[in-house]
């Protein structure tokens, strides 16, 4: 089952989308939970209690705008997992929630067509989530979760294994080309020495980014131009 919040100040609007994820559940024979709220502190509160898959998000909310809620939601929850969809009646955010890496953005009046598209993408993204990175290091065998991995570091004839928390995994010999290759579209190598989840992505500059953990990344020459035509990619979307 999928948790799914809606938070938004007008009452028609969590109506319409909370029925839109009803049908799309029944429509997809995919069991969805919704809850409503009208004010950003009501949900901000919520999250101490239980942890939402997904959140249709205003950004313009009475107390809370959207923006704060999103960063509390990366930075002081440290909830990387949990899928945004901002929705608002205006188009002019793109900066500013760049940085809370939301899944998409919506225009009020939002129709099923365009629920069903994003719940869609969210479906496929939580396959991949559930998808895993096998390797052998010395003996051992190691299975890591894709949304475990927050880039991949070559070191020498050595490849290094950043995850997302505290966990530490055994580096393992091989060549990034080829461990990308096992991979995902999730990730993308953005120099010879760095393959990088984009999810997990926090800034971008032509030159390096940063992910969510603080690290910054340099891009190599290469590389460039795949990683910006993917990052506008993102970027449409908003």
């Amino acid at each position: 089952m999928y948790r799914i919040a809606v938070c938004d100040d007008e009452v028609i609007t969590c109506e319409e989308i909370e029925t839109y994820l009803v049908r799309f559940g029944e429509s997809a024979d995919v069991d969805i939970a919704v809850e409503r709220f009208y004010l950003g502190m009501d949900f901000v509160g919520r999250l101490g209690e239980v942890m939402f898959d997904m959140i249709f998000l205003d950004i313009e909310l009475p107390d809370l705008n959207g923006v704060e809620i999103g960063r509390h939601i990366r930075s002081v929850c440290q909830d990387q997992k949990t899928q945004i969809v901002y929705i608002s009646s205006k188009t002019y955010y793109a900066l500013e929630l760049f940085q809370m890496r939301p899944l998409d953005f919506l225009v009020k009046p939002a129709g099923y067509e365009s629920v069903e598209k994003v719940m869609k993408v969210f479906l496929e993204l939580s396959s991949i989530g559930r998808e895993v990175f096998e390797y052998q290091s010395g003996q051992n065998f190691y299975r890591v979760p894709y949304e475990e991995i927050l880039y991949f570091s070559s070191e020498g004839r050595q490849v290094k294994l950043q995850s997302v928390g505290e966990e530490k995994y055994p580096m393992f010999y091989g060549k990034l080309d080829q461990v990308l290759k096992q991979l995902s579209r999730g990730f993308l190598m953005i120099h010879k020495s760095f393959v990088v989840n984009i999810r997990y992505i926090r800034q971008y500059n032509y030159e390096s980014i940063v992910m969510t953990n603080g690290d910054e990344l340099s891009i190599s020459r290469p590389h460039r131009k795949e990683v910006r035509d993917r990052m506008m990619q993102l970027w449409r979307k908003l």
